[in-house]
């Protein structure tokens, strides 16, 4: 059983065109299963990148793929709304230059960091509360 669970998903689902409905049902429960072997945990789900900030995509694709994405992404968001300590967080900011991995289709070394620093940063204190006072010495 882990205390926190960081679930990344979606881009290969914009990658394959997949339907709203399909993705939204796919990730609510995965997120379930989660849940229920994880019981206490904190699910954070980091949904779709932001395809139109991908320069090596070329127009149109870059923007049918992110229009696509967004869709996706909103209703990936609304299949976990409401459920117990899960935090779908928020779009990613701006992607800087050395962001990209030498492909410029994924993320390289220092946009691992970048991403981390942001789940870090986007996860409200109240949430993360709890695992300190678990793990706190006085317990």
């Amino acid at each position: 059983r882990y205390d926190v669970v960081f679930l990344t998903i979606g881009a290969n689902d914009a990658l394959g065109l997949r339907s709203r409905r399909a993705f939204a049902q796919d990730v609510r429960e995965i997120v379930l299963r989660l849940r229920k072997v994880n019981p206490d945990a904190l699910l954070l789900v980091s949904l779709m990148p932001r395809f139109d900030r991908f320069r090596s995509l070329r127009s149109p694709l870059r923007w049918n793929l992110a229009l696509h994405a967004a869709s996706l992404d909103d209703a990936a968001r609304a299949a976990v709304r409401g459920l117990d300590r899960v935090f779908a967080l928020p779009k990613p900011p701006p992607y800087t230059p050395t962001f990209w991995a030498t492909d410029l289709f994924h993320p390289g070394p220092s946009g691992y960091r970048e991403w981390a620093e942001f789940v870090l940063d986007s996860v409200p204190l109240s949430l993360l509360e709890p695992l300190r006072r678990r793990h706190s010495p006085r317990g």
